[in-house]
């Protein structure tokens, strides 16, 4: 009997989001059938997806004996087929989750991306930036993703796919393609962006008036009157918390926890506020819960820039918005 075997691409495999291709399997004896379907089922879940160059292989012709159901085949094309399953398991993994990250180490937007990258436990490259001295390398990958913009980071490459930038598309991408469940509902991915939105930690809008008393008075006060509103929203995502949506750490909460960090550091050092005593204060007692949860997080800690670091960067920032200022008047 003729068993006609041909691996062929999918629709799906075609696309940046690649699956695993479908498998397309002609025999005409049910019995062995079944026994065949079994196993390229259970080897179509074991494989990672397979790479496109791989691919194009087909009409392997195996003679199944009819009396004994013994298959046989040549030593010729027992080895293709061999080397073929080896050449696709062995160059998938640079092929299709090629991931490099474009960071400076000390952008919280960039961490936002690195946060979810550790997150997933994604095989990424790192690609350290310098922002005041950026490369042409740098500028030419950046373009890909947004012709004409400005170069900053993040700048996530994607292999044999795409480039991305701004780090809320970049971060979504990580936790959609590798951890999908991270979203239960799309009502409650809505929520999710929303949360990114109307966060409280901007703390360069108190900074940015430090030596302004009265108008630092009314930006504390706008700032504690914040974590109250903020503290009423994710009751309403998930009254126990700790995260977002309770238990599960997320696209948000790696979103909001790099500029919960700084909020904490350079709140204490340039205007002497306690993050956490704004927090009790206000009796947003939800909203504290969650900083310490997404500040205790391991993948938040190891993408933390060392506290020396970030206040230096925080300085330079700072006095180039005073020069900037200084300029305008």
């Amino acid at each position: 009997m003729l068993l006609d075997i041909q691996p062929m691409l999918s629709r799906s495999a075609l696309s940046p989001t690649m699956h695993h291709p479908a498998l397309f399997v002609m025999v005409h004896d049910v019995a062995f059938h079944d026994i065949l379907l079994v196993f390229f089922v259970f080897l179509h879940l074991l494989l990672p997806p397979l790479p496109a160059p791989f691919l194009f292989f087909r009409n392997f012709e195996y003679c199944l004996a009819s009396q004994n159901k013994s298959l046989t085949t040549t030593p010729g094309e027992t080895m293709l087929f061999l080397s073929v399953l080896l050449a696709a398991i062995v160059g998938n993994s640079k092929i299709v989750y090629g991931l490099r990250l474009w960071n400076s180490g000390t952008c919280p937007y960039a961490q936002r991306t690195w946060i979810a990258l550790e997150e997933v436990g994604a095989d990424y490259e790192m690609q350290k930036v310098d922002l005041q001295n950026k490369s042409e390398e740098f500028i030419a990958k950046y373009s890909e993703a947004n012709p004409g913009g400005r170069a900053k980071v993040p700048v996530l490459e994607v292999e044999h796919a795409m480039t991305l930038t701004e780090s809320v598309p970049c971060t979504e991408y990580v936790f959609e393609k590798f951890a999908p469940a991270s979203f239960q509902s799309v009502e409650q991915k809505a929520q999710a962006r929303l949360a990114v939105e109307i966060h409280p930690f901007n703390y360069f809008q108190l900074l940015r008036v430090r030596n302004d008393p009265e108008a630092l008075a009314d930006a504390v006060s706008s700032f504690g009157a914040s974590m109250q509103h903020f503290n009423s929203f994710l009751l309403t995502c998930s009254p126990e918390g700790p995260y977002l949506f309770g238990d599960t750490f997320g696209f948000a909460d790696a979103c909001i926890a790099p500029f919960a960090q700084r909020c904490l550091i350079t709140l204490r050092f340039f205007i002497d506020i306690e993050l956490f005593e704004v927090c009790t204060l206000r009796n947003a007692h939800r909203t504290k819960a969650y900083i310490e949860a997404i500040l205790d997080r391991p993948s938040v800690k190891a993408t933390a820039p060392d506290s020396d670091v970030l206040l230096e960067s925080t300085k330079t920032m700072l006095l180039r918005f005073d020069d900037t200022k200084e300029t305008k008047r």
